[in-house]
């Protein structure tokens, strides 16, 4: 179980999961609702994908890609 917390294609199907029964039941959600669904992506996000990604080494990459973007 511990290979499958750091199995980001898992995560990422959840997630697109969590979007849809959104989408589905969007018409018949209150506003309340709505938001609770909007809060368990959130959370879901912040709990299972952030902590998965080195944010030093993806800003070191897209800082070395912006660099040298702008010398051409």
């Amino acid at each position: 179980q511990q290979d499958l917390n750091n199995h980001i294609p898992l995560h990422i199907a959840r997630l697109q999961q969590l979007e849809n029964q959104l989408k589905q039941q969007q018409y018949s959600l209150t506003k309340g609702k709505k938001d609770e669904k909007l809060n368990e992506i959130i959370q879901f996000i912040q709990d299972k994908l952030l902590p998965l990604f080195d944010e030093d080494l993806i800003l070191k990459f897209f800082g070395q890609n912006n660099s040298s973007s702008n010398e051409r």
